[in-house]
């Protein structure tokens, strides 16, 4: 039987001055200042394929200069920046691209239901953008070890995807008239009339209540297959 733990998940990468491993946590990259200045060098966070939410809160950064004359990099080496801080960051090695957005996540009752400024992946980028949100597992856990590693599977699988029509106003996908959002551009409007881009696995309609809630979370996980070469293409036409 196994034993009950008590997880400190989230704090132990994040001990002072721990040195993590730069194969899976330094990447070159760069970072744009709130003046739009681009900054290139290397980028130090706790993301991954696993934990994908680590992407979402602050990082560390070097510029290249001072990175070449160091022989091992501290933590305390790097300028650490908070998701308000800064516009973006990009890693250049994945070429994964994540931007500042503030985002009130309503989707548990916690403290995430207050706006919060997160670094958020971006899928789409252009009038309307459309952005990858990850719910992360709670700091500390008691339970069974085994049920909060395939919580943090879960997680790591089902994310958010929000979509942007107005700055720094964003919404779960499952939130918005579709049609109605690219009806200014005809030639996408026939696309997606004709079913071109595939069918919206919404159906959200035929629950109610905790059921309806849960779907609209699964739904938008599935949507992003469906929603990024629409809106992609919708871009191209302004």
């Amino acid at each position: 039987m196994q034993k009950l733990l008590i997880l400190i998940a989230l704090l132990l990468p994040r001990l002072a001055d721990a040195q993590p491993k730069a194969q899976w946590y330094d990447h070159p990259g760069s970072i744009t200042l709130e003046d739009g200045t681009v900054k290139k060098g290397v980028i130090r966070n706790f993301g991954s394929d696993d934990e994908p939410w680590h992407y979402q809160s602050s990082v560390r950064f070097m510029d290249s200069t001072t990175w070449n004359g160091l022989t091992k990099a501290r933590n305390k080496d790097f300028e650490k920046y908070e998701p308000d801080e800064i516009k973006a960051y990009e890693l250049l090695d994945n070429g994964l691209v994540y931007v500042s957005k503030p985002y009130s996540d309503m989707t548990s009752v916690s403290i995430k239901m207050a706006k919060t400024w997160y670094f958020m992946r971006a899928i789409v980028q252009g009038k309307t953008a459309l952005y990858h949100y990850y719910d992360a597992p709670p700091n500390f856990y008691i339970g069974k070890e085994g049920e909060y590693e395939k919580m943090k599977q879960e997680k790591a699988i089902n994310n958010y995807v929000l979509v942007e029509q107005q700055e720094n106003k964003l919404k779960n996908i499952t939130d918005i008239d579709l049609r109605k959002s690219i009806e200014d551009c005809p030639a996408v409007l026939a696309k997606y009339d004709a079913g071109e881009y595939g069918t919206s696995p919404m159906d959200t309609g035929k629950k109610k209540g905790l059921g309806k809630f849960i779907a609209k979370v699964v739904d938008s996980n599935k949507m992003k297959e469906f929603a990024a070469p629409l809106f992609r293409d919708y871009n191209k036409c302004f």
